[in-house]
């Protein structure tokens, strides 16, 4: 077992008795490590400025562990399959004060770890949220179709205070403005 940049492996294991632990994410800032006991059950155990951060334990999707895509000052973002047409995100805080709990998001679409907005599906119906402080908007259209409504979306952006979605309808591209300067 390598644990990259972890000052001392034996403070991983004072939190619990784990069989396996794996290195998520290593910087200079932040070591991100995925523990796992004999069951299916894992936690992510974050080092950071010498503290140890704990994060709740959770059942592993059949597909394994998420891969890392991004991380910020404040949030790391997993993304991971749970199925065929099933996939998911984690964004995790780092010494953000008051959100100490993992965030789940089914069916994330975009992160802008920038302005802290994730936009995900939701049945038919476009969630767009501000992680840090819960506030969100949806937005829902009849030409959002599918058992999951991200296939109808050709290409979604953010444009200073305004998400850009494009919808494809019938072979037609149609374009959507949604002003986003409520949740920033």
């Amino acid at each position: 077992m390598i644990l990259l940049g972890c000052s001392d492996k034996s403070r991983l294991q004072s939190i619990g008795e784990f069989s396996r632990i794996d290195t998520v994410f290593n910087s200079k800032d932040l070591n991100l490590f995925a523990a796992f006991n004999n069951s299916r059950d894992y936690q992510f155990i974050a080092e950071s400025n010498g503290k140890l951060l704990e994060f709740k334990k959770m059942k592993m999707f059949p597909s394994g562990l998420p891969k890392f895509e991004k991380f910020s000052n404040h949030w790391v973002y997993l993304k991971g399959g749970c199925g065929s047409s099933c996939f998911y995100a984690y964004l995790i805080p780092i010494n953000v004060n008051g959100h100490d709990s993992i965030k789940t998001y089914m069916f994330p679409i975009l992160v802008n770890q920038e302005i802290n907005i994730i936009i995900y599906c939701s049945d038919d119906t476009i969630v767009i949220e501000n992680y840090l402080n819960g506030k969100f908007i949806t937005f829902s259209d009849e030409r959002l179709v599918g058992p999951y409504c991200g296939f109808s979306i050709g290409e979604i952006k953010i444009l200073g205070g305004n998400v850009i979605l494009e919808i494809n309808s019938n072979k037609t591209l149609v374009v959507q403005t949604i002003d986003i300067t409520s949740l920033i």
